[in-house]
């Protein structure tokens, strides 16, 4: 062997090849680089997500606070209805003021007569008012 270097065949082979595995691996790189950009959320999809987060605890609160008033009102109007009568009471007052009516009616009448007997004695008083102041 002289001081020439012998490269093996294969080596040469790559070293031709050399631009095609450059080209193959940076199209894998971007491929994983795309691969993994779809994976992971960009900063400002995150910081839309995060508004839409509060935004909905901020309604959700909202509703909380809206429920708890309607269980106050609810209770409120539970303790209402149980302070009022049954159906039976208030039947027995419609009764009773249908009696009262009918005493009422029978009352009107019994002034109306006594009414005529006043007028009558209001007359007679009148005329013995009459008959003194004329003696007098």
């Amino acid at each position: 062997m002289s001081g020439t270097s012998v490269v093996p065949t294969f080596l040469l082979d790559l070293m031709k090849l050399w631009p095609l595995f450059m080209l193959l691996s940076t199209l894998i790189l971007g491929g994983v680089l795309l691969f993994l950009g779809t994976r992971f959320v960009t900063h400002r999809r995150c910081t839309e997500h995060r508004e839409n987060v509060l935004a909905e605890q901020a309604k959700v609160k909202d509703l909380e606070k809206r429920v708890n008033n309607i269980g106050g009102e609810l209770g409120a109007l539970q303790q209402h209805i149980k302070n009022l009568p049954e159906y039976g009471d208030v039947h027995n007052i419609l009764l009773k003021l249908e009696e009262l009516r009918g005493s009422q009616s029978k009352l009107e009448a019994t002034v109306a007569g006594q009414r005529e007997l006043m007028e009558r004695v209001e007359h007679q008083l009148d005329r013995v008012d009459t008959y003194l102041r004329g003696k007098s």
